[in-house]
């Protein structure tokens, strides 16, 4: 028995697609290529350093990508944030 079979739809996605879809910078599905100087650590950080109340999340920044690591990286922005309104206050 042919698994290919029982599709029923077929569609194919490229760079440019994820780049005129989603505005996925020069169409990359992932962010930033795993090499050691953007891992981990290495990310873009949570707070933006040369602009006030300018936060990021998201698979491209720190700590990395997955779902988990993600919602991790938005806690952190989201601490950023708090801790930045409580000093503005």
């Amino acid at each position: 028995m042919n698994s290919i079979s029982f599709v029923e739809k077929q569609f194919t996605k490229t760079p440019v697609d994820f780049k005129e879809q989603f505005g996925a910078y020069n169409g990359a599905t992932f962010g930033l290529r795993p090499t050691l100087k953007q891992s981990n650590y290495y990310r873009p950080h949570n707070k933006f350093d040369y602009a006030d109340h300018l936060y990021f999340c998201g698979s491209s920044t720190h700590p990395g990508a997955g779902v988990p690591i993600v919602m991790q990286s938005a806690k952190l922005a989201v601490e950023e944030l708090i801790k930045d309104d409580q000093t503005n206050a």
